[in-house]
């Protein structure tokens, strides 16, 4: 993204607990961080904190589609009525948030402190903030067509292009437990220990997804 818009791209990257991370961008311990507009964000704007946003479709980085459900193709196969009655139900929850947010919020909110009654979360969730984050992401569960779950071909087309380019389309994943030829810790990712390179004809997008089993309408 530095590169991008002009820069050097040399800069000093901050290993910061996780959970730690939203908290020293707000005190100031480090300058820029990844951040999720429909959590963090929200929670900027309703504490009156002004975000500088740098969007990465904007600096010609490209990206898939996250968060995923991800499942082996054995089971597709092997059970195909169980996984599109699971899509179906999934699809439901989505389509009702979509149209509902502050009650889908509320049925959140109700189901979480029934799952911790007994286990208390480490900080209380703030019931405004959980509300506000509903409908900021409300208005991107469903495409244009209204539809939830549809993957395009071009977006996926697009990730693998750019991982190619730019080197990153390797044998090797990121791995806690980095113990084989075909993983590595994500420190060695950063190193260089990233495997062999994978010809960019050698995947298609089309065994990286399918809407097959998505409901029809």
């Amino acid at each position: 993204m530095i590169k991008h818009d002009g820069g050097k791209g040399d800069y000093q990257e901050l290993a910061l607990p996780m959970l730690g991370i939203w908290n020293s961008l707000v005190k100031k311990e480090a300058e820029a961080t990844w951040v999720f507009l429909g959590w963090e964000g929200v929670e900027a704007k309703m504490k009156g904190i002004a975000l500088n946003t740098f969007k990465l479709e904007d600096y010609g980085v490209k990206y898939g589609y996250s968060p995923l459900l991800v499942t082996h193709p054995d089971t597709l196969s092997s059970k195909p009525d169980m996984v599109r009655a699971f899509l179906s139900a999934t699809a439901q929850g989505f389509e009702f948030a979509a149209a509902h947010p502050e009650v889908a919020a509320e049925q959140f909110l109700s189901a979480v402190s029934k799952a911790y009654a007994s286990c208390p979360l480490p900080e209380p969730l703030d019931k405004d903030m959980v509300k506000e984050a509903q409908v900021f992401t409300a208005s991107h569960y469903l495409n244009s067509d209204g539809r939830w779950g549809v993957m395009q071909p071009k977006v996926w087309d697009d990730f693998l292009d750019w991982l190619c380019a730019n080197g990153l389309l390797t044998t090797k994943v990121q791995s806690r437990a980095s113990a084989s030829d075909k993983s590595t810790s994500l420190d060695g990712l950063r190193q260089g220990d990233v495997g062999e390179p994978i010809p960019r004809e050698a995947i298609s997008s089309k065994s990286l997804f399918t809407n097959d089993f998505l409901p029809k309408s």
